[in-house]
């Protein structure tokens, strides 16, 4: 028995950890690179100990979703389960196993281990594949109890604890990766490689003498971490040099940037990205900083791309601006017994405070936010939060795995849960974009939230709140270089368009002399800087609103066609009509104009219209918009959907419905069904083949001899490609393979058309380690992964682009006999669908290697056909029974060199689909979902 250190983790999906406890966990030891024995059976008996709702265990589900998490992870294998026997075809191999209805959770996680070590049969599979399949086999069973009890291989693992912390042994430098190569975004102050004279802008050509060519940026990463006080030397590029710079720097504890500040005016402002173990001591020192210059009228904290964290930070930090006495959070048991926790004597701010919120503030985001919104503290600003409201744990295994499982939900002061709902701002902000081809976005895309999930937990307690205000703003077009600016990773960090919005309307909001201060101070004394400073906002907000209405309303009048937006005149029911004026059908590649007729009954203008595409997720034309702006009275307009239709989109229907909508409220005025024909054009497809060249003569590659290896792509298709990018990378941490120039730009090749490339290749003798021991070459052959793919210009929608994927290996030591590499062909011959939404479905696969075919119906395998049982014409015929609406179909085909092709069909079953169910959901929805921004921040080693 071992005694450790838990941390109980609030998490948004993978993100960051929370509350620590003193647990005893009981470790049955592994080897290393070993699963676990008794894998499924342990996490069980965790589950029957710690889990929140054990009335959530339900064994059937849960064995039948981890069997379909098998058959999804590898697509070689299928699983049936009937009759008391689970059959598991693993291509050639088949096993039956004994599967009577499990009784309880014990039952079902016995009969998932015994499916996970019959994975020991499975022909072709490697040792490392059959073991990440076991951890995939147990987190389907996790999937059926909630989406944030999940089970995570040792890699993961390890990068989990560094997130708990908040800190590792590095560089201190931002990494970023850009057409393959790694560069140094920005130096951290103070650390290893600021000492060492890296400097922003250096290219890394080479980590420990290993080329970085070749490398992932993760790979690069795990290579430029290590123990404390151990040296890495990085092979610089640098534009000062003529040569390239070997520089030494010796490894020590860095600290994760999760944190901005940045003062305007009398208003502070901190992003915060991250509630990790150093957060709120971070966050004390930037709010001291801030009132260096004097103190501060108000504050805004940014929330919105912080995914959770640690729970005693998220109390902690809310002690920062609470009184003592005031409820922060309770966490409650499945019994609903709560334990309630309060702010202390430790307040370091109190002026009116704003906090920006998006769909991507989850979990310990949501306790601030929702705290300090329930205390009268704060007002919130942006968009609705996750909804995220559980605790979770984490169990270390001892295969170093880990375990996160569900053992709390958490509730905001007076009992309250946003579990399913989230967070609803005082200020809702809906954000008009500009894109760079001049279009506008009205509405921001639905970004996933905790509600989408299948089987989120039920919220008993919902948190109903409405918002105060709304305001529409207008974002601009920024190139690159700029959005740069505003990445966490900045060296000279400013907020962006949204954030710099908010900074300005609470500067506005207090602005003015001492009796706005004094104002706030009595507000303060009777708790209730919320309410005052919501009445502060309402004039900068109204006067905003119609700056940000006029700005709108000129850039639509500069598109062409100019849009007249005009006014917001209230819309009587029944009064306008929608209809769809064609075209019928549309030709992949080509942009199509869809029109709409919208009349207007009334006697008055109607303006600011505009209609959304409600679509299924698949579809291309997922939440695209209409524009149409103002019809006159008893008249009509037209508003025109540009479809940039996929140039690699497959023939079949799409099906959407237009719903017409006024900005600035929610209710739908009108609605029209579409029906769309796709014409496919011809397509290419890739092979290739390789050889080697090496100056020795004997036909093999050895070690430490300059070689080069040869790659000639050839368009086997029927159509044209566009521009390819040709990439070869190391297979996982292979040190001792070097490679140059292993990203290659090619043109368009037409149909039989080839192009070839050349890659310096060598392998090295020996490698020497972090820890200077040295490692010789002792392989029979190596492995690299060759991948080609169409790339097409910005703005357009590159799905279903022809790709090939494969895994080259080449001997050492050993001759060398090069051979070709092809894509399975494969083509649809007939589909259709019949009575009761019976569909057919036949395709003709070439390929003298087949391996086999296998289906998917959405998220289930219906098939897993070997090549010996396909037709000597190479046709094959499934059948499907469709659900309502639209059903995702892909046949895949797999070759004896285990590369793939995938046949997408999109078939359409009749009906209305129902809801997808949610286990015992009581809860009311919340407002419209909105996305969430993305910062693609660089990685820190």
């Amino acid at each position: 028995m071992a005694i450790s250190i838990l941390p109980v983790v609030l998490l948004h999906r993978g993100l960051v950890p929370s509350l620590v406890l003193l647990a005893a966990v009981g470790l049955v030891r592994a080897e290393d690179g070993e699963v676990l024995p008794r894998l499924a059976p342990t996490v069980g008996e965790y589950l029957k100990s710690d889990y929140y709702d054990q009335t959530r265990f339900h064994p059937r589900i849960m064995v039948e979703r981890a069997l379909r998490a098998l058959e999804t992870s590898e697509v070689s294998i299928d699983t049936a389960w009937k009759d008391d026997v689970i059959t598991l075809t693993m291509t050639t191999v088949v096993k039956q196993i004994p599967a009577k209805e499990p009784k309880d959770i014990d039952e079902a996680m016995a009969l998932v281990e015994v499916v996970r070590l019959a994975l020991d049969a499975a022909p072709g599979l490697t040792k490392e594949r059959k073991r990440d399949l076991g951890y995939a086999l147990v987190n389907g069973t996790l999937a059926a109890l909630d989406p944030h009890t999940v089970l995570m291989p040792p890699e993961p693992a390890r990068e989990f604890s560094e997130d708990i912390r908040g800190e590792f042994y590095g560089i201190g430098a931002f990494l970023n990766q850009d057409e393959g190569v790694i560069t140094i975004e920005r130096v951290m102050p103070g650390l290893p490689a600021e000492k060492a004279d890296v400097q922003d802008g250096d290219i890394i050509l080479g980590i420990d003498g290993e080329k970085t060519a070749g490398l992932s940026l993760e790979q690069a990463v795990r290579r430029i971490k290590g123990p404390k006080g151990t040296t890495v030397t990085l092979t610089v590029e640098r534009k000062s040099s003529p040569t390239p710079v070997d520089i030494p720097v010796t490894r020590d504890l860095v600290q994760v940037i999760t944190m901005r500040a940045k003062r305007v005016g009398d208003v502070g402002y901190v992003r915060m990205d991250e509630f990790n173990a150093n957060t709120f001591r971070s966050l004390c020192k930037d709010i001291l900083d801030l009132q260096k210059p004097g103190p501060m009228k108000a504050f805004v904290l940014d929330l919105r791309f912080n995914g959770g964290g640690l729970l005693d930070q998220a109390r902690l930090i809310s002690d920062i601006f609470l009184p003592k006495g005031e409820e922060i959070v309770r966490t409650v048991t499945a019994d609903g017994q709560p334990q309630i926790y309060k702010s202390s004597a430790r307040q370091l701010l109190d002026v009116p405070m704003a906090i920006l919120t998006s769909g991507g503030s989850a979990s310990a985001a949501e306790i601030l936010s929702g705290a300090l919104q329930r205390d009268e503290r704060a007002v919130i600003v942006g968009s609705t939060t996750f909804g995220k409201g559980s605790v979770q744990t984490i169990k270390d295994l001892g295969d170093g795995s880990r375990l996160k499982l569900t053992i709390q939900e958490y509730q905001l002061p007076g009992g309250v849960s946003i579990q399913d709902v989230g967070v609803t701002p005082d200020l809702r902000l809906i954000q008009h974009t500009v894109r760079k081809d001049g279009v506008i976005d009205l509405v921001p895309f639905t970004n996933q939230r905790e509600e989408d999930d299948e089987f989120a937990l039920v919220n008993t307690h919902l948190y109903e709140h409405s918002a105060a205000l709304e305001l529409g703003w207008l974002s601009h077009f920024q190139e690159r270089e700029t959005l740069k600016k505003s990445a966490i990773s900045a060296r000279d960090f400013v907020p962006d368009q949204e954030a710099s919005l908010v900074v300005d309307l609470v500067g506005q909001a207090v602005a003015g002399g001492d009796e706005v201060v004094a104002a706030a101070e009595q507000a303060s004394k009777v708790r209730g800087l919320r309410k005052f400073l919501i009445d502060q906002l309402k004039a900068p907000v109204g006067a905003r609103a119609e700056i940000e209405s006029t700005a709108l309303a000129t850039a639509l009048a500069g598109r062409a066609p100019a849009v007249a937006w005009g006014p917001a005149t209230p819309v009587p029911a029944g009064a306008l009509t929608l209809t769809y004026s064609g075209p019928a059908a549309v030709t992949a590649g080509e942009t199509a104009s869809l029109t709409f007729q919208i009349a207007n009954a009334a006697g008055v203008d109607l303006g600011r219209l505009y209609g959304v595409v409600k679509a299924d997720k698949f579809s291309p034309l997922w939440e695209d918009e209409v524009v149409i702006g103002m019809v006159p009275p008893k008249g009509s307009a037209t508003g025109t959907l540009s479809f940039k239709v996929p140039p690699r989109l497959y023939g079949g229907e799409e099906r959407f419905n237009l719903e017409l909508y006024q900005d600035g409220r929610s209710e739908r005025l009108a609605s029209v069904p579409v029906r769309v024909q796709i014409q496919p054009v011809a397509r290419p497809r890739f092979s290739y083949t390789w050889r080697l060249e090496e100056p020795g003569g004997d036909g093999q590659l050895n070690p430490g001899e300059a070689a080069a290896l040869q790659l000639t792509l050839k368009n086997d298709g029927e159509g044209a490609s566009a521009k390819i990018d040709l990439r070869v990378f190391k297979e996982g941490e292979d040190h001792f393979v070097q490679l140059s120039d292993t990203r290659s730009k090619l043109e368009p090749l037409a149909k039989d058309g080839t192009a070839t490339v050349k890659i310096p290749l060598t392998v090295k003798k020996e490698w020497l380690r972090s820890d200077k021991t040295v490692m010789p070459f002792t392989g029979d052959a190596i492995k690299l992964l060759v991948r080609a793919e169409e790339r097409f210009e910005e703005g357009i929608d590159g799905r279903y682009r022809a790709t090939m994927f494969n895994t080259l290996t080449i001997p050492v030591n050993a001759p060398v006999v090069p051979h070709a590499i092809a894509q399975p062909a494969m083509v649809l011959v007939a589909s259709t669908v019949g009575a009761d939404n019976a569909a057919t479905v036949t395709v003709k696969v070439v390929d003298p290697g087949l391996k086999f075919l296998t289906v998917f119906q959405d998220e289930d395998k219906t098939a897993l056909l070997p090549a010996a049982k396909l037709g000597a014409d190479g046709l094959f015929t499934t059948t499907l029974t469709l659900k309502p609406g639209a059903n995702s179909v892909r046949i895949v085909a797999i070759d004896q060199d285990d590369v793939d092709e995938v046949l997408p069909l999109r078939l359409w079953g009749e009906g209305t689909r129902p809801e997808k169910a949610k286990p015992e959901k009581t809860a009311a929805k919340p407002e419209a979902k909105m996305k969430a921004q993305v910062d693609a921040s660089p990685v820190i080693p």
